[in-house]
């Protein structure tokens, strides 16, 4: 996997895990606590700490879709993001 695909793993399972627990999606959705929540992450790349917290969406997606490393250029079906 390119670092890019790594990266975009870290972000996949960073959101996976805010599915998966309902305290964590609320303090994601709160802008007071949000950078708290994502700082709290042990992330193995500095980058997706840093996309999380100033990153496009856009920039967010280019990184999950690099880790399928498909050439059809396959796109997520859905991305959750709070309303900012």
């Amino acid at each position: 996997m390119s670092s890019d695909a790594q990266i975009g793993e870290e972000l996949r399972q960073f959101f996976l895990r805010l599915i998966q627990d309902g305290e964590a999606l609320q303090q994601y959705n709160d802008p007071e606590q949000r950078a708290g929540l994502i700082q709290s992450q042990h992330f193995a790349y500095s980058e997706t700490q840093e996309l999380l917290l100033k990153g496009t969406l856009a920039q967010i997606e280019e990184k999950i879709r690099a880790v399928t490393s498909n050439p059809s250029g396959a796109m997520p079906m859905l991305i959750v993001w709070p309303p900012m």
